[in-house]
């Protein structure tokens, strides 16, 4: 019987840890805020095809009108039939809604789809290093990463999202490597078929994949240089275009026009979805370094600012070697090794490519760049793809180093990972002045605190957003809950408590007659900065 290696049993071990972590983290972090909307969709977009296949228009008509009828639910059938499996066989979390019990179920199938892309960036990293060590160690950095690993907790859309982009990143790559390197016609073709599936669900989770066309672009313009380089121009002929075309193309939009029924009355609108989305008209705003930000302006400082402090010291180093990349590049360019630097070099361009074109268009962005979560395992490949092939040495320690902060970082921020600042923010009083719990995780921990205080009598809470704290505050206890009504709680002559979520360094209190009753903080590690989340205050008027 084969026994396992030391490094075997600590790649088993660091599974497993990591799993049964993730799996009690996904069902103890909460309800988000987009999370019910979310399921809303997806039941709009249900009803109105179970009415059509009826013979009835009424839920098809109540979609079109829908203000948010471009929304994909790619991954929703997902999770929904998750959570029809789960209730199957008794799986029933201790929460106080049966709202609050399906929405946190679909933390699972998130989950497991982030550690499929983490097994993505694994087989990413190996196919340009062409290295064990560093693959494994760079999946492990990447699934510790907080900010990636707060997201994979909950975030129904973005962290979806992110595995179907890589997942077709792989695809494209495998493309690339086994049939322009050895050209397999019949393979070409099969796998061409696959891309063209993967492009479709991707664009059902977000039609903002289509940027996935620009990733597409620019390997087709190294696929060109290189068949040029190797005067293979004769594979090129019209009808194996046409082919490809058809074979990528057919897949594509039959996927789409099957999870997106909002296009069935009219393809036209696959067009309109994409002008909508991209500059979707509501108006929101996210705290950038002491400053409120409108989704509507300075997107190039934006983006630049929070790139700043959510990106890890070690892809930062990594990026800043790119110009090295491009110099082992042109003196190695027609070597195997100058194919794997192309490789890293394209998919550098296309993340740039992507955040100049959003800039340019004036693509409306907000909740700092959780819209374009997608982007980060782009960089992250390709810093650590640079560390390698600068010294395996520095990129194994870097990695290494990472790794541990991040673990002791996941644990002392549960269950807000995703307000991670990297190792440079963290020590400057400027930590305090960004956008940290906009999912309102806090709310649901408020509420769960609220619960468990036996002396604490109201009576009514006031709480934003109120459908977030509803699913987790105990009805019975406290059978008063009302959304905020800002100046207006002056009019109240009782006693009420007031949860409000933190904007800025100086805190919210909104009435003179109100004190802190309870707060949710965390602290980076070896920072020094508490991050504070949210506030819960007890306020009576009736006292001066």
């Amino acid at each position: 019987m084969p026994t396992l290696s030391l490094s075997s049993w600590l790649k088993n071990l660091f599974w497993i840890t990591f799993i049964l972590f993730g799996l009690w983290a996904a069902l103890d972090v909460g309800i988000g805020w987009d999370e019910q909307y979310e399921l809303n969709v997806y039941l709009l977009n249900s009803n109105a095809v179970k009415g059509l296949l009826h013979g009835d228009m009424s839920n098809y008509n109540i979609l079109l009108s829908h203000q948010d009828r471009y929304y994909g639910i790619g991954f929703h059938a997902v999770t929904h039939a998750f959570v029809f499996l789960a209730s199957y066989i008794g799986f029933n979390p201790d929460l106080f809604t049966i709202l609050g019990k399906q929405l946190l179920v679909k933390h699972i199938p998130i989950f497991f789809t982030f550690i499929l892309s983490g097994v993505l960036v694994n087989r990413i990293l190996f196919f340009i290093t062409n290295n064990r060590l560093i693959s494994f160690l760079g999946l492990m950095a990447f699934l510790l990463w907080p900010y990636l690993l707060g997201h994979s907790l909950m975030n129904i859309k973005d962290i979806p999202f992110l595995f179907a982009w890589l997942l077709c990143t792989c695809q494209l790559l495998l493309i690339f490597e086994r049939n322009l390197v050895v050209t397999n016609p019949k393979n070409f073709r099969r796998k061409i078929l696959i891309l063209g599936i993967c492009s479709g669900w991707l664009l059902t989770i977000r039609i903002s994949g289509i940027l996935i066309f620009i990733e597409y672009a620019v390997f087709g313009l190294l696929a060109f240089i290189y068949l040029g380089r190797k005067k293979s121009f004769q594979y090129l002929s019209i009808r194996s275009l046409l082919t490809t075309s058809l074979l990528f193309l057919l897949p594509f939009f039959s996927i789409i026009f099957v999870l997106y029924p909002i296009f069935w009355h009219n393809p036209i609108e696959f067009l309109n979805a994409i002008f909508y989305q991209s500059h979707n008209p509501i108006q929101m705003d996210t705290l950038t370094g002491g400053n409120i930000i409108s989704n509507r302006d300075f997107l190039l400082k934006y983006i630049l600012i929070w790139l700043g402090v959510k990106l890890p010291l070690v892809i930062l180093l990594g990026l800043a070697l790119t110009p090295l990349l491009l110099y082992k590049l042109i003196k190695s360019a027609d070597s195997q090794l100058g194919i794997r630097f192309e490789i890293v070099l394209a998919l550098f361009i296309t993340p740039v490519s992507i955040l100049v074109f959003l800039i340019v268009s004036r693509v409306h962005l907000y909740n700092e760049l959780r819209h374009v979560l997608f982007i980060f395992p782009l960089l992250f490949i390709v810093a650590i793809s640079n560390l390698f092939f600068t010294s395996k040495k520095l990129s194994v320690a870097l990695l290494g180093m990472s790794s541990i902060i991040f673990a002791v970082d996941d644990l002392k921020l549960h269950p807000y990972q995703y307000t991670y600042l990297n190792e440079v923010i963290r020590f400057s009083p400027v930590s305090e002045q960004f956008e940290k719990d906009y999912f309102a995780l806090s709310a649901g921990k408020s509420a769960s605190w609220l619960n468990d205080q036996s002396n604490i009598k109201t009576d009514c809470i006031y709480a934003s957003p109120i459908h977030v704290w509803l699913i987790q505050i105990d009805r019975a206890k406290f059978p008063c809950n009302q959304g905020y009504p800002g100046q207006d709680l002056n009019k109240e002559k009782i006693p009420f408590l007031l949860y409000g979520q933190v904007r800025k360094q100086d805190g919210f209190i909104p009435l003179p007659a109100c004190y802190v009753l309870h707060t949710e903080t965390r602290q980076l590690f070896l920072s020094d900065y508490k991050l504070q989340m949210s506030h819960l205050f007890a306020c009576d008027p009736t006292k001066k």
